[in-house]
């Protein structure tokens, strides 16, 4: 039996440590570099022992009896939490998340904007021709998720003015956890609600000014 990630689960490296997050739940998880050496050897190729044999040779240690227990406590910790999970055999490892450099991409559905900020980094306003479809850009996840990527931002232009936002919202979190940046004119308390039911984990709206007549001078 060899351990493995969830489906759902993506793991992070980070200098102190590393990150577990749970892309349905939108939850997260931190390790200290002890968690993160373990958790980084659950890819789908390794036995219990072979994890504990690895973790021996990482922390120069050879008291085997007690990095067995120290392994065993947090696999089972993890596994009843669902972020890893068992596998029938051990599997060869195509894609390990140790060596993946993407995690997250920022998607601009399209350049259409019902505003004109004068300081606008994308030049928003008109649609484009020849903009991405809804086919093209659900492909376009397709190949961020087997790149291994597991956080997207959608934006755009405005992307409440998508024809197809909410299909394009609720195929993203199959993959992802999911930001959108937004003007909010165009959210509604019924918007609101079915981006809480679609689990989107953060809405990013920008004011520029304290007071109407400084923040309408700008957007």
């Amino acid at each position: 039996m060899a351990w493995r990630l969830a489906s759902h689960v993506a793991f992070k490296e980070t200098s102190y440590g590393g990150l577990l997050i749970d892309i349905k739940a939108n939850t997260r998880r931190w390790l200290n570099k002890t968690a993160a050496n373990v958790v980084g050897l659950c890819d789908g190729s390794r036995s219990s022992r072979e994890i504990v044999r690895t973790c021996m040779r990482l922390w120069e240690t050879d008291e085997e009896q007690q990095v067995a227990l120290d392994v065993s406590e947090l696999l089972d910790q993890l596994q009843a939490l669902g972020y890893i999970e068992e596998t029938p055999d051990e599997l060869p490892v195509i894609n390990s998340r140790r060596g993946v450099p993407l995690e997250s991409a920022h998607i601009h559905l399209s350049k259409r904007c019902n505003l004109r900020c004068i300081h606008c980094y994308n030049s928003s306003g008109p649609e484009m021709q020849d903009e991405l479809t809804f086919e093209e850009l659900t492909d376009f996840m397709d190949q961020l998720k087997a790149m291994g990527a597991f956080e997207v931002t959608i934006s755009g232009g405005e992307p409440f003015y998508h024809p197809r936002i909410w299909d394009l919202l609720a195929y993203a979190r199959r993959h992802f956890s999911v930001t959108v940046l937004t003007n909010g004119l165009l959210i509604d308390d019924e918007a609101c609600e079915r981006l809480r039911e679609l689990g989107i984990k953060e809405i990013y709206v920008s004011l520029d000014g304290a007071s109407p007549q400084t923040n309408d001078a700008i957007r």
